[in-house]
């Protein structure tokens, strides 16, 4: 009887796997009662994961009869200096499959994932190590796609698979030779994802791997309650968004809207739609063609939605714009069914007219290049060459660390010549007269045992300067008309001047915290200088259950004398500022300062007076000024605004071609910078389209101070804080 039990769980383990792709296992039914066991699905396939960018991981666990609670621990190194360590709490129900959900941002080159079950107490379980060259012991780790692809993440829209392939055979109505072309080099870097709506993740930053989310309207109701939140926070995050919106219903609203707040379309019910001019231009359209027209609200034109596919009797079949940070699409009829002759690539050719825009942004901001074909190194951190030479560039900028004072050197330097002494003349003299110059390998030990005492502790005890403790961060804002959403991504760099834990005080709730590093390795191997142990837990918000990932406080991270250590978090509902332009357009009034800043720079750009397509808006040059109580108003020059911001705002160049150059090329500090990190390039789509619209202003700012948004435990710590703001302001009525 004991055999078949064991035969049966190995058949359980065994086809598990495969399961793990299709979906969540939770009926399997556990057969050893005196075990427990688990496996692992990797991103959005359970196979692939996407290289230095969040991504979703389930470990799916069962035991026996007794339910077993405990912790999850995932190790891997991070980076060519740190490695990362995420554990999570887990708990058991007997008979079934429990999956434990975190998320991983696996470099390039990593070689391996290790993953433990720990009881409460810390023994070990059950342990697996995933590996790329995997041994006898070692099992094979996931796919790592490259950070210049571009994932799309279909949840139930058929039609769509040929997207990324050629698009061949008979035309109806388009241009030939675009239609029989090979694949294009952004369709061929498109990567087609499937998903179960019960298998969405429920943490905002599990989706930052993905280009765009395609969705039916009416498979919203069938996504958990904490998966539609996550998603929508993803979107008013910067993420991308195709809603198909065919259906009578309105279960497109939660995704579009903020609570109590109006939409920015109005959809008409489903209808018959005449062939008309914007349709005959892609193809023959069928003439039982039915959908939803759908028309902008005055918050919708007031944003910068646009409309597209337009039928001048009913409305548009599609319209895009700005959700929050992010961008939506809303699509009114299902391209499988637009043309009269439906095939694959007539199908194919009107997603390519949809996503175009989108993709092709999102594949400008992932640039095909990467620094290690073969994969067996360390990048830096960074997802593109642009974001690299940014968290490079702003690292080097902040940080400034004492070097150790000439007194430990000199202190070093004698113990040396003493050394030197004693196994020299003094050993030699000694053990002549004693006739023991056998013994004069022994006594060298001993003096070297004697010399490394001091070495060790004399720059501990004659350090010199404080621990250096550096925040950078660039913060997105929006105004409450448009929902009010804050956004930020943060640097954290800390010199140790003693060794000993570090503890981050009170990170932000929900925010997500991992190890950067600007170095890179050609060899994957050798030791690892630091380790950041992080904690992923669920945490109660009055927005329901928000995922996140923030530094071990109880623990703390142990550093080193004299080594360095830096990180990045992403955050969602940052602490904001607020501000306000005058009826004159003369005067900007800032609140909401953190105390004791200064504004070392700011730029403001101003709508056009005709807000057209081709119409740039004009920039003016801001000055410093002093701060009082949190508050500060900064004046326009009387001059004309700039077609092009100063100098120090503009985007920074940076040729992608030489992605080995990117550090070399990435130049000096400017606060634009700042724009080019992970998460702030995403964000810039939706704040150039509130420009635009000539309803908003844009404000930048570059701070500077000393009071940290996370402090640090560690006392006497002397702390800079840089930070750029960029503040969209609703345009006042003009003075009449």
């Amino acid at each position: 009887m004991t055999s078949i039990r064991a035969l049966l769980c190995l058949l359980v383990v065994a086809f598990v796997p495969t399961l793990a792709g299709a979906q969540a296992p939770g009926d399997v039914l556990v057969q050893d009662e005196e075990s427990i066991q688990f496996f692992v699905s990797w991103g959005f396939n359970g196979q692939s994961m996407i290289a230095e960018r969040w991504t979703p991981v389930r470990v799916y666990v069962w035991s026996g009869a007794d339910a077993v609670s405990g912790t999850l621990e995932i190790s891997y190194r991070q980076d060519a200096s740190q490695s990362m360590r995420i554990v999570a709490p887990f708990s058991t129900t007997p008979g079934r499959a429990v999956p434990i959900e975190t998320a991983l941002a696996l470099p390039s080159g990593c070689q391996s994932v290790s993953v433990r079950l720990l009881s409460e107490r810390g023994r070990r379980l059950r342990a697996r190590t995933f590996s790329r060259s995997s041994s006898r012991d070692d099992e094979q780790m996931p796919q790592i796609l490259a950070s210049t692809g571009v994932p799309l993440l279909n949840l139930g829209q058929t039609g769509i698979e040929q997207v990324s392939t050629a698009i061949v055979g008979e035309t109806f109505g388009a241009d030939q030779r675009t239609r029989t072309s090979p694949a294009s080099d952004l369709w061929s870097r498109l990567t087609i994802f499937k998903s179960a709506p019960l298998d969405m993740p429920s943490s905002w930053m599990a989706y930052d791997a993905l280009g765009v989310v395609v969705l039916e309207s009416s498979r919203v109701s069938a996504i958990p309650r904490a998966s539609l939140d996550a998603l929508r926070h993803w979107l008013r995050a910067g993420g991308s968004l195709v809603l198909i919106a065919d259906e009578p219903g309105n279960d497109w609203r939660p995704l579009l809207t903020s609570p109590g707040a109006a939409p920015p379309v109005r959809l008409a019910p489903p209808t018959a739609i005449p062939s008309h001019e914007d349709l005959e231009d892609l193809v023959e359209p069928s003439p039982a063609l039915t959908a939803r027209p759908i028309t902008l609200t005055p918050l919708g034109e007031r944003a910068g939605w646009t409309t597209r596919w337009i039928d001048p009797t009913r409305g548009a079949l599609i319209a895009e714009g700005p959700v929050g940070l992010g961008w939506a699409i809303v699509v009114t009829a299902d391209p499988q069914r637009i043309p009269r002759i439906a095939s694959d690539d007539e199908t194919a050719y009107l997603w390519r007219e949809i996503l175009r825009d989108t993709l092709g942004l999102s594949a400008r901001d992932r640039p095909d290049v990467n620094m290690y074909w073969g994969g067996f190194g360390y990048e830096p951190s960074g997802a593109t060459p642009r974001q690299r030479a940014a968290i490079s560039t702003i690292l080097d900028h902040t940080l400034r660390a004492p070097p150790p004072g000439a007194g430990v050197f000199v202190l070093l330097i004698v113990a040396v010549v003493f050394l030197a002494i004693l196994v020299g003349p003094v050993d030699a003299i000694g053990l002549k007269k004693l006739r023991k110059r056998q013994h004069s390998w022994a006594t060298a030990l001993v003096y070297i045992a004697l010399a490394c005492v001091p070495a060790a502790l004399l720059p501990v005890l004659f350090r010199t300067g404080p621990t250096m403790y550096a925040r950078s961060r660039c913060v997105d804002t929006l105004p409450p008309s448009l929902g009010g959403d804050s956004v930020h991504t943060a640097l954290s760099s800390t010199f140790a001047a003693s060794p000993g834990p570090v503890r981050f005080v009170d990170p932000a709730p929900g925010s997500w915290w991992r190890p950067v590093s600007a170095l890179s390795a050609w060899n994957s191997a050798g030791a690892v200088g630091a380790r950041l142990d992080c904690v992923q837990t669920s945490l109660a918000t009055p927005d329901g259950l928000a995922r996140q990932n923030v530094p071990n406080d109880r623990a703390g991270n142990a550093q080193r004398l004299w080594t360095l250590r830096t990180t990045m978090d992403q955050q969602r509902d940052a602490t904001r500022i607020s501000a306000s332009l005058s009826r004159d357009r003369t005067t900007v009034r800032v609140a909401g300062l953190p105390e004791g800043c200064v504004i070392a720079s700011g730029a403001l750009a101003l709508p056009a007076s005709d807000p057209a397509p081709s119409r740039d808006p004009g920039w003016f040059d801001l000055q410093p000024v002093a701060v009082s109580a949190g508050a500060a108003e900064l004046r326009l020059p009387d001059t004309r605004p700039a077609q092009d911001p100063a100098e120090r705002w503009r985007p920074l160049h940076v040729p992608e071609q030489q992605p080995w150059m990117w550090n070399s090329s990435s130049g000096g500090y400017r606060p634009s910078r700042f724009n080019d990190l992970p998460g702030a390039t995403d964000r810039s789509r939706a704040i150039d389209a509130y420009l635009a619209s000539g309803h908003f202003a844009l404000l930048m700012l570059e701070l500077e101070h000393a009071a940290p948004d996370t402090a640090l435990s560690v006392d006497n710590a002397r702390t800079n804080v840089l930070e750029v703001h960029r503040v969209l302001i609703p345009m006042p009525e003009p003075l009449p």
